[in-house]
């Protein structure tokens, strides 16, 4: 998601610089400049094209080096560094950009890497027995839940179609004494379309298409990258507007199927209905003001909730004797990986690569 953000607002930015108005030679080595970034002097422009900082390593025009620009963020190795080049390109008083480094250092190098860090020693360490009883006893409590659970939406739905015959007798007998008969009808049309309704929701279905639907959209927005051609350019934003239809439907239909109330009641439902106003509000800002906040990629974390589908760790995959000290090895390789991704000749041969790919 940081990537793809940092794509939104930093595609291109790192390859500006001031070149002599009369010879069109780089005025200074390193130095950088934007719009909204460091000014250049006089009797210079601030124009492209240089590798940029580090031969190009740092740098957002495409999915492959901004992973690689957040890795070495997360490594905590320069991304001080990164931070105030991107001062200088596009935040020179560093009034905005400061809470996505911030944001990521604090999410992904201290919580989600000592979280990771965390769960793999705790789980590794324990023994192989206790992993498979543990597992023995989760997969005999799920299945008991599951079969628990599918009582209870089942006697729910036959509930819900004895009340439903009952209200039709009641309104049927009233129906001679009510004004406008024809509400009667519409109640009861309501009723039987959100109980059919609710049971498209519920269906595993529904569920993994909305998912594939993410991940579409994921996909599509990774294409993106510097020197794209206005073709791409052009199916990214017709996509975004069709993505952004589909999962409004997802919303609506949620809304008036389980109504208020129950929809309200899951935490990734109104984490759902949050980014679906903002992605609105950043659509007509966009199309009427011009500003871009790119909140459409927050939608991109309903991909966790395939965590919830997954297996545990299968036993013949943990081995026995894993220690702190092996968790510390591969700590200082991911320190180690982050050191050789701020080597300018060895980053410079890997985007050689992701060019030619390109």
């Amino acid at each position: 998601m940081y990537a793809i953000v940092g794509m939104s607002f930093l595609n291109g930015k790192f390859h500006y610089t001031c070149f002599w108005d009369s010879t069109n030679e780089i005025w200074k080595k390193e130095y950088l400049c934007g719009t909204n970034g460091n000014q250049c002097p006089k009797n210079t422009s601030c124009k492209r094209y240089w590798p940029g900082p580090n031969g190009g390593a740092i740098s957002f025009d495409n999915f492959i080096i901004s992973c690689i620009t957040v890795f070495v963020c997360i490594t905590c190795e320069g991304w001080t560094n990164i931070m105030h080049k991107t001062f200088e390109v596009a935040d020179n008083l560093g009034k905005y950009f400061w809470i996505y480094y911030y944001t990521l250092e604090i999410i992904g190098a201290f919580i989600i890497m000592n979280l990771v860090r965390g769960v793999l020693s705790g789980g590794f360490s324990k023994q192989r027995s206790r992993i498979s009883n543990r597992n023995f006893l989760i997969s005999k409590m799920e299945s008991k839940i599951k079969q628990i659970s599918m009582k209870y939406v089942n006697w729910i739905d036959e509930a819900e179609k004895v009340l439903a015959k009952e209200a039709e007798k009641k309104l049927e007998k009233k129906r001679k004494n009510i004004r406008y008969p024809f509400l009667s009808n519409f109640v009861i049309f309501n009723s039987r379309i959100r109980t059919a309704l609710k049971k498209i929701i519920l269906l595993p279905f529904f569920y993994w298409l909305m998912m594939f639907l993410t991940f579409l959209n994921a996909l599509i927005l990774v294409v993106q990258h510097y020197k794209q051609p206005q073709w791409v350019t052009d199916i990214k934003g017709v996509s975004q507007l069709v993505f952004m239809v589909f999962f409004l439907l997802e919303v609506i239909l949620k809304l008036y199927a389980l109504g208020l109330q129950l929809y309200f009641a899951k935490l990734s439902d109104k984490f759902e209905f949050v980014v679906m106003t903002l992605w609105l509000l950043d659509f007509f800002l966009l199309k009427y003001a011009g500003f871009n906040f790119s909140f459409f990629v927050l939608h991109q974390l309903q991909l966790f909730r395939l965590f919830q589908r997954t297996n545990y760790i299968s036993e013949d995959l943990v081995p026995k004797d894993f220690t702190y000290e092996d968790m510390l090895i591969i700590d200082d390789v991911v320190s180690i990986i982050g050191g050789v991704m701020t080597d300018e000749n060895i980053v410079q041969d890997i985007i050689e690569v992701v060019e030619e790919e390109m």
